[in-house]
């Protein structure tokens, strides 16, 4: 599904869905979703009324000319147009995502461009929002040569290794795994800092090792997937994980929605981090557990 907003992120969002569509072949059909809601909603049903013909059939008209020029893909891919109008577009993209089995759901990462990028988060935080969110940036590659999987050990980093794998084997990418540590703070007075590292370090590595070879005996990868730690050095986990992406020209980030200690939240810290991170590689959200179908 592919939300579109009536500004210049449309049309880069329709490239990304028709490249997409080119390199995973299980996409069969594609949603474009828009939500009509106004600022000022005493106004609308004036200007409504005024209108010769009705709202969502002239959108409609608008949204077919962006596709006929912007959404080119390799293969016969087909396509539907849904209108809605509710007061909050989150939960009307939540409802049509539902509605209509949506896999996958591509929204705007603004930067220069204009708009508040809240659409996104709060569509995540919403329970009846279950697909996965991919956002893309206005300025990105269109390539999926090397996938990039943030871990924390959790089952929701599991799903997103788990997701990253189907991708890889779809477009022939290739897929890394990276884990943050960091030293706690009230630590720092009683141990050297070379000395926790070290441990840490090691400590992040075994964890790792057992984190692959739980996601082999599951069937949600086969072979191995080259792992990395990182040490956070101060900063916080999404600025190391995109400038190791950006330093290993990677193409795409895929992350789970919430992390180890995120129990009690839709969010963990690290996704809000890299949702509110201005970077121009496209993150993948992914929600729930894995489904053990990986290499199915």
């Amino acid at each position: 599904m592919v939300c579109l907003d009536l500004t210049e992120m449309d049309n880069i969002l329709l490239e990304y869905a028709g490249f997409l569509c080119g390199q995973i072949p299980d996409l069969e059909k594609v949603i474009i979703a828009h939500n009509i809601k106004f600022d000022y909603p005493e106004d609308a049903e004036q200007i409504i009324d005024n209108l010769e013909r009705p709202l969502p059939e002239l959108l409609e008209e608008a949204f077919q000319e962006k596709m006929e020029t912007h959404f080119t893909t390799s293969r016969e891919v087909e396509t539907k147009i849904v209108i809605e109008a509710d007061s909050s577009t989150p939960h009307a993209l939540a409802r049509m995502a539902r509605i209509w089995d949506s896999g996958i759901t591509l929204v705007g990462k603004k930067i220069a461009y204009r708009g508040s990028g809240l659409t996104a988060e709060k569509l995540l935080r919403l329970f009846n929002f279950e697909t996965a969110l991919l956002m893309v940036p206005e300025a990105t590659t269109f390539s999926l040569e090397h996938l990039l999987v943030p871990t924390d050990y959790s089952d929701n980093s599991m799903a997103a290794l788990e997701y990253a794998y189907y991708l890889g084997r779809q477009s022939d990418a290739v897929l890394s795994a990276l884990n943050v540590y960091s030293i706690p703070a009230h630590y720092f007075p009683f141990i050297p800092v070379n000395d926790m590292n070290s441990a840490l370090e090691k400590n992040a590595r075994k964890g790792y090792d057992k984190f692959l070879k739980s996601a082999k005996q599951k069937g949600i990868v086969a072979g191995d997937i080259p792992g990395e730690v990182a040490f956070s050095k101060g900063n916080s986990n999404g600025e190391v994980i995109y400038e190791h992406a950006v330093k290993h020209r990677t193409n795409m980030i895929v992350v789970g929605a919430r992390g180890r200690g995120a129990w009690a939240s839709l969010l963990g810290s690290v996704t809000v981090q890299l949702i509110k991170k201005d970077m121009y590689i496209p993150l993948l959200i992914v929600r729930g557990k894995p489904t053990k179908k990986g290499i199915s």
